[in-house]
C-alpha cells in the first residue's frame, strides 16, 4: 500500500488483507525499537503506524501491550519514550511492556536444541502482530518480519547471541507464530542498517498474514535475493515449508512492480569497528564487566539526554 499516511495505509492494509482475528484475551505488537534513532531516519517504527494498528484491533482483545526488550546501553523505556511511544500509549490506552522486566521461562527450542530464557508473556498471548522497519542489515543482509522477533529475547546485551542469529529468530518465529505483520516501508533504512544506514524513501507499506512470504517479498521489493538471507532459508525449514517465491504470493493493493526500490546493499562484511565492539561486548568475562560499568554510565548519560529532550 503506496503512501505517507499511517492511519489510511493501515485502514487500506486491513481492508485488503481481511485477516482472520479470533478475539481473546491478550494481543502483543512487536515494533522494531532496536536504537535511539528516530523513525525518520528509517531505523525505527513509526509510532502512528502502530497506533493505528491498535486501533484497528483494540475491540477484539481484551488487553493490547506494546513489547520492546532493553538493549545494552538503552533500556525499553528509553527507546519507547525517546520514540513518541508513550504519547500513542496514552492515546490509545494500551500497555507498554520492557520484556526484559516480564517473567520469563528457561526454554528449549525445538529445531536447534538452544536453551534460553524467554519472556512468558509470548506463550500466553492470544494474538501477535509485527510491525517492524525495512531495513538492509550489515549482520543479516536484511530486516523485516522474522528478523524483528530478535528483540524479544530480555537480555539487553543481544550481541552474544549473534553467532547464532540466523537460527534464533527462525526458532521464535516459529514459537511464535506472529498472525499479522505490517512492515514500515514508509522510510525504510538502506546500506550500512539496521542503525547507521541511509534512510530509504519507499513510500510504502508491505503487510501480510505470514511472516515468510512477506519477507520474501520485502526483499524483492528492495532488490535482495531472498536465498541469500539464512533465516529466511532456517525458518522455512524449521516451519517444514519450502523457500516460497513470487509465484506463492497473492499480492493485492499495488502491485511490487509498482512499489520496487532497489536499496543500497549493506556492506559485505560487517564494519570491522562495528565486528569489534560487537565481539567485545558478545565476550563473556569483558561483557559482564561492561553490564557493571560502563553501560550503567552510558544510560544515565542517555536518559538525562532524553529527559531535556521530552522538556524541550
Amino acid at each position: 500500500m503506496k503512501g505517507t499516511d499511517a492511519n489510511h495505509i493501515v485502514e487500506e492494509t486491513f481492508n485488503l488483507l481481511k485477516p482472520e482475528i479470533r478475539s481473546g484475551d491478550l494481543c502483543l505488537v512487536k515494533p522494531n525499537l532496536c536504537t535511539l534513532r528516530l523513525p525518520e531516519t528509517g531505523a525505527t517504527t513509526h509510532p502512528e503506524l502502530v497506533e493505528g494498528v491498535v486501533n484497528m484491533l483494540r475491540d477484539r482483545f481484551a488487553e493490547l501491550v506494546i513489547v520492546e526488550s532493553d538493549s545494552a546501553a538503552s533500556s525499553a523505556e528509553m527507546k519507547f519514550m525517546y520514540c513518541g511511544y508513550y504519547d500513542i500509549a496514552k492515546r490509545a490506552d494500551v500497555r507498554l511492556l520492557n520484556l526484559t522486566r516480564s517473567e520469563c521461562l528457561n526454554l528449549k527450542f525445538e529445531h536447534t536444541g538452544l536453551t534460553m530464557d524467554l519472556p512468558r508473556i509470548l506463550l500466553d498471548c492470544d494474538y501477535f502482530v509485527s510491525v517492524p522497519a525495512l531495513k538492509t542489515h550489515s549482520l543479516t543482509v536484511f530486516t523485516a518480519n522474522i528478523k524483528n522477533l530478535y528483540g524479544l529475547l530480555p537480555h539487553p546485551r543481544k550481541t552474544m547471541y549473534h553467532g547464532k542469529v540466523h537460527e534464533i529468530v527462525a526458532e521464535l518465529n516459529a514459537l511464535v507464530q506472529p498472525k499479522l505483520c505490517l512492515v514500515d516501508g514508509i522510510v525504510g533504512m538502506e546500506g550500512n542498517g539496521p542503525n547507521k544506514g541511509d534512510p530509504a524513501h519507499f513510500g510504502a507499506v508491505i503487510g501480510g498474514t505470514d511472516t515468510l512470504y512477506v519477507d520474501t517479498i520485502c526483499c524483492n521489493a528492495i532488490g535482495l535475493d531472498p536465498l541469500k538471507v539464512r533465516y529466511l532459508r532456517f525458518s522455512a525449514d524449521y516451519l517444514n515449508r519450502k523457500m516460497p517465491n513470487l509465484n506463492d504470493v497473492k499480492i493485492v493493493g499495488s502491485q511490487l512492480k509498482e512499489v520496487k526500490c532497489r536499496f543500497k546493499p549493506p556492506p559485505s562484511r560487517q564494519p570491522f569497528h562495528d565486528w569489534s565492539r560487537d565481539s567485545l561486548m558478545a565476550a563473556k568475562p569483558i561483557g559482564c564487566i561492561l553490564d557493571h560499568t560502563l553501560i550503567p554510565v552510558i544510560r544515565r548519560i542517555r536518559k538525562k539526554k532524553i529527559r531535556k529532550r521530552s522538556l524541550s
